[in-house]
């Protein structure tokens, strides 16, 4: 059985008091597809920056090389 609400949970300077209408069970999934959006945009960052870190090494290396020989 249900318990009835006391006056403790009634009151408005008790935290359950807000989160009870605030909380919605799909919250959660929510909240772990936006997690999971920011550390795909973190990768996302680190692999861009990683690539064109590799780039600049590459034509720095291989541009001066090839105007040497010819």
């Amino acid at each position: 059985m249900e318990q009835p609400q006391t006056q403790e949970s009634l009151n408005p300077n008790n935290l359950e008091y807000w989160m009870e209408d605030i909380y919605t069970p799909g919250y959660d999934s929510l909240l772990k597809r936006k997690e999971a959006e920011f550390r795909r945009a973190k990768v996302c960052k680190i692999a861009a920056l990683i690539t064109a870190a590799a780039c600049t090494v590459i034509l720095v290396i291989v541009v001066p090389i090839c105007t040497m020989k010819s």
